[in-house]
């Protein structure tokens, strides 16, 4: 890959991250409304954990379960935030969410197969391949322009030391 590129595939995944949680608020603004628009390119265990502590404070009235199980799905937005506000100065951060992120696509796996098959999911798949390789390839590209600028770095350095 050309090194021009480098600096737009790390943006690129981090418009992803960012649009992932953007759009899963919005998926849990739309449950709460008992709306049935929904977008594929969520967190899914997020969105269900917050969902189902919701239920469980309203509907069965357990105040702790319900705020166990929303503390839990804040927790994991909170870790993807952090990796985008992160991830512009540190590449791991990608990793962090990548990993986070294939364990919800797992989860989301899990809940779907469950239920038995359904071609609806098949988005769902999609997106959430998309965001991983976006992910992916953000904190691929982000570690080879790291060391790229340490080399030139380095090498103006050595420039230095000899013209002197």
């Amino acid at each position: 890959m050309e090194r021009k590129t480098l600096p737009r595939v790390v943006s690129a995944g981090r418009s992803s991250l960012l649009f992932m949680l953007v759009l899963t608020v919005l998926n849990l603004a739309f449950a709460f409304m008992n709306s049935n628009v929904s977008f594929p390119y969520s967190s899914y265990f997020s969105m269900f954990t917050i969902y189902v502590g919701f239920l469980s404070i309203t509907v069965y009235d357990s105040l702790a379960v319900g705020l166990i199980y929303v503390l839990i799905g804040v927790c994991v937005l909170s870790v993807f935030l952090i990796s985008w506000f992160f991830s512009k100065k540190k590449v791991h951060w990608f990793l962090i969410a990548f990993i986070l992120y294939l364990l919800d696509t797992g989860f989301l796996v899990w809940i779907s197969l469950s239920e038995g098959f359904d071609p609806a999911y098949m988005i769902d798949y999609a997106m959430h391949a998309w965001l991983l390789y976006s992910l992916g390839a953000a904190w691929i590209q982000g570690r080879k322009l790291r060391y790229w600028v340490e080399e030139e770095e380095f090498a103006v350095i050595e420039e230095a030391d000899t013209l002197q």
